[in-house]
């Protein structure tokens, strides 16, 4: 009688990451692994399932726990937006947060390209508690500061989107560099109209400079205040964002590989004020989808710690649905619990219905019944 012994063995894994596992019983090996799914909920103050408010603005946060997150999806109304994606090639929360890699001299990249900025000496700018969200860095074009960048991946379709709030203008030539890529590819802020800018676009204006003219926004900025400023390069098609609205197109050469922040050695042309939240994505971002960026926060608070927070505005009456869903390095994934909310009153939102049923008497009925029945519904 052959008899069966039956064993087994315990593996511990102590990271929070995918293993594969090898299994030596008798002569055969046996593999397995492990898929640690990454950590993703919906907390406070996003409302509760199935509200109803009288609200046309809902808040909506969402708490990601993942340290190699490689893309976050945020779902409203069934339309997809890519938050965070392959596309994302810098993202820079500016936070000065020492958990996520930020130093005096170091400048966390927070894409899936993770290529961190640098500075050296003086031309280093400094970072600050009050940005738009959270921290910013403060760049002194007094002292040329600016922020060192492995180059972008150079492609002519692009999207270079921040949060600025400028301080001077008349600075230097008339012109500041939000991104620098060469002499023939700079996104601008102009603070002098009378400056050497080619044309020379109007004061608070944004601008890219091609090396031999500029495009010019159509609508300013004021300083001293925070605006969402972005540009986007569909193959020489420009177009102008500030605080979520189009701001203008234009045509040029296009270029894409982006080299320093907030300033360039070649020209001196410095930007003088804050810079929060930038981002760099390798496509052109649609105008529906920089309204949800200037709407919306994701940041990232420790090595494994990610937040994102959206104000929906401007909602009309009717019921809108939302999730989110996040995706690590080795293609684990998670998502929130669909939600829905109903925006209007409980009485506009739906028709309430109530009436006489059956085996209720119809109406002006005779009977010689001594008790009836009555039923609604």
């Amino acid at each position: 009688m052959n008899a069966m012994i039956l064993v087994h063995e315990i593996a511990k894994v102590l990271t929070q990451k995918k293993h594969v596992l090898r299994f030596d019983f008798g002569g055969q090996t046996v593999y397995a692994y492990n898929s640690v799914l990454p950590a993703i909920s919906f907390v406070s103050p996003t409302l509760a399932n199935a509200t109803t408010t009288p609200n046309t603005s809902i808040i909506i946060n969402v708490s990601i726990n993942s340290s190699t997150m490689s893309s976050f999806i945020y779902n409203w109304n069934g339309t997809i937006y890519n938050i965070s994606e392959n596309n994302l090639v810098l993202f820079m929360n500016f936070n000065n947060v020492s958990a996520v890699g930020d130093a005096a001299r170091n400048f966390t990249d927070l894409s899936p390209r993770n290529k961190s900025g640098t500075c050296a000496g003086t031309i280093c700018p400094t970072y600050v508690t009050s940005g738009k969200y959270g921290g910013a860095v403060y760049f002194n074009a007094s002292k040329s500061t600016m922020i060192n960048i492995t180059s972008t991946p150079s492609t002519s379709t692009y999207t270079v989107a921040a949060w600025i709030y400028p301080i001077m203008t008349n600075v230097d030539d008339g012109c500041q560099d939000i991104t620098f890529a060469s002499a023939n590819a700079q996104f601008q802020y102009s603070s002098n109209s009378a400056g050497s800018c080619g044309s020379g676009c109007a004061t608070n204006r944004l601008l890219f400079w091609n090396g031999a003219n500029d495009i010019c926004s159509t609508s300013g900025m004021t300083t001293l205040s925070w605006h969402f400023i972005a540009l986007t390069s569909n193959a020489g098609t420009y177009t102008f964002y500030i605080d979520g609205s189009s701001a203008g197109t234009g045509s040029s050469a296009p270029s894409g590989a982006w080299k320093t922040i907030g300033g360039d050695s070649s020209f001196s042309e410095h930007f003088d004020g804050y810079i929060d939240e930038l981002r760099i994505y390798n496509r052109s971002l649609s105008a529906s989808e920089l309204t949800q960026v200037y709407n919306s926060n994701l940041y990232k608070y420790a090595a494994d710690g990610w937040n994102y927070e959206v104000n929906q505005t401007s909602l009309t009456n009717g019921t809108y649905t939302y999730y989110a869903n996040v995706t690590d390095v080795n293609a684990a994934t998670n998502q929130t619990d669909l939600r829905y909310v109903t925006i209007g009153t409980a009485s506009s939102s739906s028709t309430l219905a109530i009436g006489f049923v059956y085996p209720t008497l119809a109406n002006n009925t005779i009977t010689y019944n001594k008790s009836l029945m009555i039923m609604s519904a």
